[in-house]
């Protein structure tokens, strides 16, 4: 077998990866070798956004950049060790997770601030406000639908077909978003009642 023929079953081989169990989840989650990194990175980081925010009078969002800031080149780090151990697929899947796990944290602030906090809809903008922007949730969930394509493409298994499911219900919800907030903002601006864009379960998003 030639080399170039060894090359290509390897690219073939590195898109390949069981998800159909939840040690894989686990698999791809624990940091491993960087455990030690991810806690210092974490430590410093938060020292850093607490200086900031206590002391240099910042706003909250800059303390929780820092921190996403400091933990990213352990992260990057880490997935690399992933691709090289376990394939493309599994580094995928476990930068995926984690972003979105982050994701999840700010919608959770967010909830917290308007249903416990009583904050109104305009002050529940979480932990990283500049964020709270329909467009950037738009963006951000085709972005994910692109990469669970390609984790379907690899992985070829029932759990990544339902994920696949999922991201383009998610990002078809996302374009209706953003179309029912492109017209709150033009009955706004002819004088109308202006309505906020919450998609097709409104209810549960503040």
């Amino acid at each position: 077998m030639t080399a170039m023929k060894i090359e290509r079953r390897r690219s073939r081989n590195a898109w390949r990866f069981d998800l159909s169990g939840w040690r894989a989840l686990l698999t791809v989650l624990d940091p491993r070798e960087y455990r030690r990194h991810v806690l210092g990175a974490l430590i410093a980081s938060f020292i850093a956004a607490a200086i900031c925010v206590r002391l240099g009078r910042f706003p909250l969002w800059v303390g929780v950049l820092l921190v996403l800031v400091g933990l990213l080149p352990v992260g990057i780090a880490k997935w690399r060790a992933d691709a090289y151990r376990f394939g493309a697929v599994a580094m995928l899947l476990g930068a995926l997770l984690t972003v979105q796990g982050f994701h999840t944290i700010e919608h959770i602030a967010q909830w917290v601030q308007y249903h416990m906090l009583f904050w109104t809809v305009r002050q529940s903008v979480g932990l990283l406000s500049p964020a709270n922007a329909e467009i950037v949730h738009f963006v951000w969930n085709w972005s994910v639908l692109i990469v669970v394509a390609l984790l379907v493409r690899g992985a070829q298994s029932a759990d990544a077909r339902a994920a696949g499911c999922g991201g383009g219900t998610r990002s078809g919800a996302q374009l209706y978003i953003c179309a029912a907030a492109a017209g709150a903002v033009g009955t706004a601006r002819t004088g109308r009642d202006e309505r906020d864009g919450t998609g097709a379960a409104g209810h549960f998003r503040p």
